[in-house]
């Protein structure tokens, strides 16, 4: 664990959780976060979840290092794992927290999940900086709970804490959500690829969720897939790419990678309808879950938005550790923005690039592993 602390849980050390309280995080910042709430709740019970791999690989190694046997940690949005194994009203808990998540959607859909698992007298506890919303989260938590107060300030951010009564109010959240409130609700979507139709899985917040993305679309149409390939769709989505080219096999198998959860149960759903004899979904940061596979093809359409800034470190990644795991002579296909500087990574890494398509917007290119 890191040696600063920030913000965030600085404000979360206030919080007063007694020994025999069940605690549920939902999308902590760090392991600091959790290992606090697990030490105060000794006799207690501690649940965490998060829909990012890394940070959930990170929360395990922590938790199992410092040995704290009665936290559990569960890579989903909210209480998508518990609805997956049993009745969400299975479990009760005196607190839960929320680190204040970027996107909209997201804090509505955790509210609402807290809104099933907090006990009546219980505590929902959310903390997030000024830049990012915490202001009108807390009009959101007064909206549900009749209640909200600021329990602390600290380094631009709040820490807002509200206690269930014997009645919520979901009224005007709940249509913000709907119907994705429900957990096993996804968008079905019909696109004709190369020349045949394809029902794609989506929810809030997966990549290009309430439509194909251009980008994926144009590498779609130029990619190449040999009929015996073994292939890697990286940084999966929706699983677009490893569905289409599921689709082009006549032996071989595909296999689908993304650090999302929400990306995994969508894949998930498109390659069960796709047809594809030989596939896996696997939760993956980058080709972690491969790393000792070999591949012929690799296809990706590389995430480079942080935010509304260009960040070129995860694409980077994609291509060194693609080229890691193809098989001599296996090809790494991408699409890009075609003012995206990657010919001169994969000439770096690969020692070699083509292109395969140079549009208007977009480009694909390949390399190949030598």
């Amino acid at each position: 664990m890191s040696s600063s602390v920030s913000p965030a849980t600085r404000l979360l050390q206030q919080v007063r959780i007694a020994a025999t309280d069940c605690v549920l995080y939902f999308h902590p910042e760090s392991s600091a976060t959790v290992a606090m709430g697990a030490r105060a709740a000794a006799e207690g019970r501690i649940a965490a979840s998060h829909r990012r791999w890394p940070v959930v690989s990170q929360l395990r190694r922590d938790v199992e290092l410092i040995g704290l046997t009665q936290v559990q940690v569960h890579h989903a949005h909210g209480l998508a794992k518990w609805f997956s194994v049993g009745d969400a009203k299975e479990y009760a808990f005196d607190v839960v927290v929320i680190r204040l998540p970027s996107e909209r959607v997201a804090f509505y859909q955790l509210v609402l999940d807290t809104v099933k698992v907090l006990k009546p007298g219980g505590r929902c506890v959310v903390v997030g900086g000024n830049e990012e919303g915490i202001k009108p989260a807390a009009k959101v938590l007064e909206s549900v709970f009749g209640k909200c107060a600021v329990m602390g300030h600290a380094g631009g951010h709040r820490l807002l804490m509200s206690v269930r009564g014997e009645r919520v109010d979901i009224s005007a959240l709940q249509p913000l959500v709907a119907p994705f409130d429900d957990v096993q609700s996804f968008l079905e979507v019909s696109h004709v690829l190369r020349g045949s139709p394809l029902s794609v899985f989506t929810r809030p917040g997966v990549f290009s969720w309430e439509h194909l993305d251009e980008a994926t679309a144009t590498l779609v149409e130029h990619m190449h897939v040999p009929e015996r390939a073994d292939v890697l769709d990286l940084g999966c989505g929706a699983g677009v790419l490893g569905a289409v080219a599921g689709r082009l096999l006549k032996h071989g198998t595909v296999t689908l990678v993304d650090a999302d959860s929400e990306a995994i149960r969508c894949a998930t759903g498109t390659m069960e309808c796709s047809g594809t004899a030989r596939w896996r979904v696997l939760a993956s940061d980058v080709t972690e879950a491969v790393r000792d596979e070999r591949f012929d093809v690799v296809l990706c359409n590389p995430p480079f938005h942080v935010g509304k800034t260009t960040d070129l470190t995860l694409p980077v990644r994609f291509i060194e550790e693609a080229a890691q795991v193809l098989r001599p002579g296996g090809t790494l296909q991408l699409v890009a923005n075609r003012k995206l500087p990657y010919e001169w990574e994969l000439e770096r890494v690969f020692g070699n690039r083509r292109t395969v398509f140079d549009g208007n917007r977009f480009k694909v290119l390949s390399a190949t592993r030598e």
